[in-house]
């Protein structure tokens, strides 16, 4: 049982971001719009993923072991009966796979209900607190 998802990059398709935990499309826009605003400028490939990675481990600090994983994308729970799989270009969804036809569509903050813009709004909150700040 979960909200599980993972999130792979066209870029780099070998490695993914698994998430027990907070895979739904509000949460996942909310961690890359998080990422986005906390990197100074667009990067491709490994940078992407570990800040990607660190924003969301920065959500689920400090008890997120059993909630955040990364690993060989093929060996992810792709088809996870939840959220599926997010395919991202740089820091944008473009693509979901696993999922119902009608989700495969959602893709970006204006497809949210209200209901999951409240969610989205609040994750951005949590985030914006946990940041660590460079010296």
């Amino acid at each position: 049982m979960g909200n599980r998802a993972v999130i792979a990059f066209e870029d780099n398709p070998d490695v993914g971001i698994y998430l027990h935990w907070n895979g739904g499309l509000e949460s996942v826009l909310a961690f890359i719009d998080e990422t986005a605003a906390r990197m100074d400028h667009e990067r491709e490939g490994q940078y992407t993923l570990a800040r990607l990675t660190q924003t969301i481990g920065d959500f689920f600090a400090p008890d997120y072991t059993l909630s955040l994983g990364i690993g060989p994308t093929k060996q992810l729970d792709r088809d996870n009966g939840n959220n599926g799989t997010y395919w991202l270009r740089g820091l944008r969804i473009w693509y979901r796979e696993y999922v119902p036809e009608c989700e495969r569509k959602r893709i970006s903050v204006g497809d949210l209900n209200s209901e999951e813009l409240e969610g989205y709004t609040a994750i951005r909150k949590i985030l914006a607190k946990r940041q660590v700040k460079a010296a």
